[in-house]
């Protein structure tokens, strides 16, 4: 009965070392490059078809929220942060996009604006290759712009009449300068 109970007591020994080695291996694969967690973030702010700070902005952060305060105050462009967390950039309310593709090229921002979709008051839901980011998680909290895995946006003020000019309304954002679609 004794050679039972060290072999058990082995077998838990070896389990439990064998668990903290693949835990080990499983944190440095994926916190390899932990060292450098700033990436490069693009913005496009519409102002208006005539308005000088209509552009791209880009900035690099450890998140996006991180990026877009970095960019706008690069620019002297104050991000008031509403009670909901969303962004907006003078007094109005603004509506956000996120570009949901990998692929930066002319021809993905022709094709990322195909199929739109929309909802509440003719507004944009979503199209080929945009979402409108908004809404509410399943605790009842909104959804904020670092849960989001995107690193391209476009933002927008909304009208008195609640609509929005989105990405698909002005393609100006495909060959603005500054532009990540190569």
């Amino acid at each position: 009965m004794e050679d039972q109970n060290k072999v058990v007591v082995f077998a838990v020994v070896a389990l439990v070392i064998g668990a903290a080695i693949g835990v080990g291996i499983g944190f440095i694969a994926f916190n390899k490059n932990s060292n450098n967690t700033d990436e490069t973030y693009y913005f496009y702010l519409n102002f208006g078809d005539n308005d000088v700070k209509t552009k791209w902005y880009s900035a690099t952060g450890s998140n996006v929220d991180n990026a877009l305060e970095k960019a706008m105050k690069d620019a002297n462009i104050t991000v008031n942060w509403g009670t909901l967390g969303y962004p907006s950039f003078d007094s109005n309310s603004w509506g956000q996009y996120c570009y949901t593709w990998d692929v930066f090229t002319k021809t993905a921002a022709n094709e990322s604006i195909k199929y739109p979709l929309v909802g509440f008051m003719d507004n944009l839901e979503k199209s080929n290759g945009w979402v409108q980011f908004a809404g509410f998680d399943e605790t009842g909290q909104p959804h904020k712009m670092h849960q989001s895995a995107c690193t391209v946006f476009y933002f927008a003020p909304y009208a008195e009449d609640f609509t929005i000019v989105d990405p698909v309304d002005s393609t100006l954002w495909i060959n603005a300068k500054g532009t990540p679609f190569a």
